[in-house]
């Protein structure tokens, strides 16, 4: 298994053209791994980018975004939020009163990230609140190890962001 993580800052929402430099940024990285790819199935952008051979999520904030790709796993999902914004009170509509997390940012970058893989392999459920983070290991205070139906991830702050992946 290999992730490959590409974050800039002109991925970000605030940036003119963004959702564009990532996707021709996305389909230049894959092309240099020597995936085969048909360009409109990343460069489209009234679809969700799609590559049959190698997993690939997309994931922004208003001041920087990025993608994974993954090879040698079935699917990877992303996320990536400005640490501040993710509280206890945003958590409460997607958490069950059985879930424990260690941290608000952590168990949001968990679910999204799980989600999106789900739906990117078509067996997510109806709403992310029904994704339950079966387990977590602790990493020290900036990083953790998760697990849930259908995989396993990571998640991670870093210069005021916490970002997310999954894989299965």
């Amino acid at each position: 298994m290999e992730l490959k993580l590409k974050l800039s800052g002109r991925f970000g929402a605030l940036n003119k053209d963004n959702r564009k430099s990532i996707r021709e940024s996305l389909l230049l990285d894959l092309k240099s791994d020597g995936v085969t790819v048909i360009d409109s199935d990343i460069l489209n952008l009234d679809k969700l980018p799609k590559c049959t051979s190698t997993g690939i999520s997309i994931s922004h904030t208003d001041e920087i975004g990025g993608y994974v790709i993954g090879s040698g796993v079935q699917a990877v999902g992303f996320d990536i939020e400005s640490t501040d914004r993710v509280t206890d009170k945003v958590v409460q509509r997607i958490a069950a009163a059985d879930e424990n997390y260690p941290a608000p940012d952590f168990y949001w970058g968990a679910k999204e990230s799980a989600y999106k893989l789900l739906s990117s392999i078509g067996v997510a459920p109806a709403v992310i609140s029904d994704v339950k983070i079966l387990k977590w290991e602790e990493d020290g205070a900036s990083a953790a190890e998760f697990e849930f139906a259908g995989g396993k991830g990571r998640v991670w702050r870093e210069e005021g962001f916490t970002l997310a992946v999954a894989w299965s």
